[in-house]
């Protein structure tokens, strides 16, 4: 072997140590590179705050209040003042005055409505009652006196109280006689006839006036043993 060949395998050799060496070295350059810190100085201006390590502190939450808006003060439109001119009056000429019309109504009195009472209206009360002339006896008196038993009733026993209506005209005449309660038809045309076979009466009284006022009569029917 040659000295070229030689030197040819060692320069094989130290170039395999070469590249690891290498390898090692940009392992290492690069880890540095990773790990390398540059400090920097910072210079304070205006609106920058350095933050340092100590810890932080919360600011409280606060609420501000709102204020009450101000009232609103409505703006009033002021009247202009009007100026009046005062003029002096001439008192040498004369002041008209306007005529006034005066309506006179004529005067028309009330009309007073009088209620006029029924000069044939039959009163059931009034102020002076009918009577017989002579009172109740001679009333009674006329009654038994005048008043006869029909056979044909005393022959059936028949006997009561016949109630008998009638009214007193203003002239003191009865009228209008009708039974109002009956007993039998013999007993009741007897009642009939002695009520309108009765003298006058005295005719009852309104307000001083006479007036037909109506009347309720017995007559009574008694079988006698």
């Amino acid at each position: 072997m040659n000295h070229f060949q030689e030197k040819t395998k060692k320069v094989e050799r130290l170039s395999v140590l070469f590249f690891q060496f290498g390898i090692i070295i940009s392992c290492t350059l690069t880890f540095l590179a990773f790990e390398w810190t540059t400090s920097y100085s910072i210079k304070k201006l205006p609106g920058i705050t350095i933050i340092d390590d100590d810890p932080i502190e919360i600011p409280p939450v606060t609420y501000q209040i709102p204020d009450k808006p101000a009232p609103k003060i409505e703006r009033t439109t002021r009247l202009s003042a009007t100026v009046f001119k005062v003029v002096p009056i001439d008192k040498t000429e004369p002041i008209e005055e306007e005529p006034i019309d005066v309506i006179v109504k004529p005067f028309v009195p009330d009309i007073i409505s009088v209620e006029t009472e029924d000069p044939n209206k039959t009163f059931t009360i009034v102020e002076d009652m009918p009577e017989f002339i002579g009172g109740e006896k001679e009333m009674l008196r006329y009654l038994i006196t005048n008043t006869k038993y029909p056979e044909i009733e005393k022959k059936l026993g028949n006997q009561g109280t016949v109630w008998v209506s009638f009214v007193v005209g203003k002239d003191g005449k009865v009228k209008n006689a009708k039974i109002e309660r009956g007993v039998s038809e013999y007993l009741d045309k007897e009642a009939l006839r002695v009520i309108n076979a009765m003298p006058d009466w005295i005719p009852g009284k309104q307000r001083g006036k006479a007036v037909n006022v109506s009347f309720n009569l017995p007559v009574k029917f008694v079988l006698i043993n």
